[in-house]
């Protein structure tokens, strides 16, 4: 991927490693050693991998906030004096807020920077997670408790909680934007995997932890609050000092060229600003000759970025809105396939994940057994997820039929995790979840970094912020129906998820992506060799 150039003559000098294409760079950056790169060099920086690190841990601490209750949801009923319902809502509000916030957070990212957005989300992170358990320590809670104290208990910890959903927007959506911007083609998908698998770990933790603090006493449920909250502060201050939007020199030749029109568009915003103010001054001469001399820098400074562009993209996203966005992706009938096939198996993973207690409670399971579930269900998924990325890194044409597959297996774990919901079953149900949660949360990063694929060159958050809103819309949708049907019976709750992931299977049969992104890069061929 990488090949060898020489920065000088003289034995012994550093070399950078880099790879030429003809592109031109409208600056000239630097490489690892220091020395100053060709225009249209590509490199990859170790520090790639510090960035994928501390923007995982974030998401990790993220999804840790969201599933705190679900596996004690019994005690937090207990501690909070609420019914069911609120206590779904500690989790349901991720989704809630994750559809209005959406647009607005991949507008900041695609606007500002990627930067902006992790530092807004941490902050968000850190102060929900301190929000949730006050009033302690000021006020510890007893077993006497006056309805007084348990508004102020619940209260703070459901602001908090919403707090965090809104942090959500910056970390969920993110992993192909941070591939994309600091690694190359041969390791986006893995990048991509990674850091979202790294939000399913954190899943995997909420489940454990909670009920392996609280031990079946529901006073001790601020003691697993505090500890979240650590966790996440800790991180968040790591990621604000050391987290970075890109490095100096794009690593991709899709990178190059969205960074290339980026970096025009600013230009010209400033161009525009000093023609106005020369205009106030009256400097309408000296406006005529810089005008002049822009216009031969827009044609010199930018042609390989100007060529890459019209050849191999059909839209300038510098000159897109994120609503101009969206409608050109809703617009690909692939993507509406991908769409509607993943909002509904991992609306269908959220819904198992909120009511896995409650499923479990009715057979007479413990909070543990809940816990042990959920957590292999998230495990599993890691590592499917985490092959079916490198997969895709090595057979990128592979992904159609690695999408098809966690969804069609979704659907049959699913039926049989339904006939294995009866009482004293708990090894079956390990092995089932296990299954379940190979093909239900493998389908996260394969999906994300398909979905940035064959839009592009259309923003990858506002792409993937689309993709993850119709995971929202279907998970709250699921939780509300399944929660009424459990009163029914486990039977009927869990047939209505088989029902509906049969039409995402069905759907995916008319599943016939065109990679583009992957198109572009194979067809521009590098000058030297």
């Amino acid at each position: 991927m990488t090949k060898n150039k020489e920065g000088g003559g003289e034995e012994g000098e550093k070399k950078v490693e880099v790879v030429t294409v003809a592109v031109d760079l409208p600056i000239e950056p630097k490489g690892n050693s220091g020395q100053p790169l060709i225009p249209g060099d590509l490199v990859l920086y170790k520090r790639r991998w510090l960035m994928l690190l501390l923007f995982s841990l974030l998401s990790m601490s993220n999804a840790m906030l969201w599933i705190t209750f679900s596996p004690i949801a019994t005690l937090s009923q207990d501690y909070y004096q609420v019914g069911q319902f609120w206590v779904n809502a500690f989790s349901m509000v991720f989704m809630a807020l994750f559809v209005p916030g959406a647009f607005p957070a991949a507008w900041l990212v695609e606007t500002k920077s990627l930067r902006t957005g992790i530092v807004v989300g941490s902050v968000l992170n850190g102060v929900g997670s301190l929000i949730r358990f006050l009033p302690w320590p000021f006020w510890t809670l007893e077993s006497d408790a006056s309805s007084l104290q348990i508004v102020l208990f619940f209260i703070p910890a459901f602001l908090g909680q919403s707090l965090a959903s809104s942090a959500q927007l910056f970390f969920l959506a993110m992993p192909p934007k941070v591939a994309q911007n600091w690694f190359g083609p041969k390791e986006r998908v893995l990048a991509t995997a990674l850091g979202a698998m790294m939000n399913q770990l954190g899943v995997a933790i909420g489940f454990v932890l909670p009920p392996y603090v609280a031990n079946s006493d529901y006073t001790l449920v601020y003691r697993v609050l505090w500890i979240e909250a650590a966790i996440a502060c800790l991180i968040g201050v790591f990621v604000i000092i050391f987290f970075r939007s890109s490095p100096p020199s794009p690593p991709s030749q899709s990178a190059l060229m969205v960074s290339g029109q980026r970096d025009k568009k600013n230009a010209e915003k400033k161009r525009s600003k000093e023609e106005k103010k020369e205009q106030k001054k009256g400097g309408d001469k000296k406006k005529d000759e810089e005008s002049g001399e822009n216009e031969e820098d827009q044609t010199n400074g930018y042609p390989g970025i100007q060529q890459l562009a019209s050849s191999k993209a059909d839209v300038d996203i510098s000159t897109l809105s994120t609503f101009s966005t969206t409608l050109r992706a809703l617009r690909q009938w692939d993507y509406v396939i991908l769409l509607f096939s993943f909002g509904i198996t991992t609306g269908a993973f959220y819904a198992i994940s909120t009511l896995i207690n409650e499923i479990l409670s009715d057979l007479h399971y413990k909070d543990s057994d809940a816990g042990i579930l959920g957590m292999t269900i998230v495990v599993s998924g890691i590592f499917g997820g985490a092959l079916y990325g490198w997969l895709g890194d090595r057979v990128p044409k592979l992904k159609k039929y690695l999408i098809w597959s966690t969804v069609v297996g979704s659907c049959g774990s699913m039926v049989w995790f339904t006939f294995e919901c009866v009482e004293n079953n708990m090894t079956m149900l390990v092995v089932c979840c296990a299954v379940m949660g190979w093909f239900m949360t493998g389908i996260l990063p394969i999906a994300m970094d398909t979905s940035v694929e064959i839009t592009f060159p259309l923003a990858p958050a506002t792409i993937s912020n689309l993709l993850l809103m119709s995971a929202q819309i279907f998970g709250i949708i699921l939780i509300v129906a399944m929660t009424y049907l459990l009163r029914l019976g486990i039977a009927p709750a869990n047939w209505s998820l088989v029902a509906i992931l049969l039409v995402a299977s069905v759907l995916m049969f008319f599943f016939f992506p065109k990679y583009r992104r992957l198109d572009m890069e194979q067809s521009t061929k590098p000058i030297n060799s």
